[in-house]
């Protein structure tokens, strides 16, 4: 299965949400998932951890306090990725608002 992954931080950073969302991701690779995570960081940098594809966003805020960066880009790669199912973690946050 191809699978999404939003939020706003993830690995190497390392807070509750990284460390979630990490754990989640790379469990689902381990069993052969193709998983990407679209997450906060250096703008275009694309890396890879532990079978996770990392697609990185230089956007913060959310829809209430309004939001800094390219949220275009953020909602074009969305928008076109090829997958069967995304996860979006936490609400009120840029990833997910």
């Amino acid at each position: 299965m191809k699978i999404l992954h939003t939020c706003a931080t993830y690995w190497p950073l390392v807070d509750g949400v990284s460390v979630a969302m990490q754990r989640i991701s790379e469990g689902l690779a381990a069993h052969g998932h193709d998983v990407t995570v679209a997450t906060g960081a250096v703008a275009g940098a694309v890396d890879e951890h532990a079978g996770v594809q990392i697609v990185r966003f230089a956007i913060t805020g959310n829809e209430t306090l309004g939001y800094q960066g390219d949220t275009t880009a953020y909602q074009e790669f969305v928008r076109h990725f090829a997958g069967d199912i995304m996860l979006n973690y936490a609400a009120q946050i840029w990833s997910s608002d």
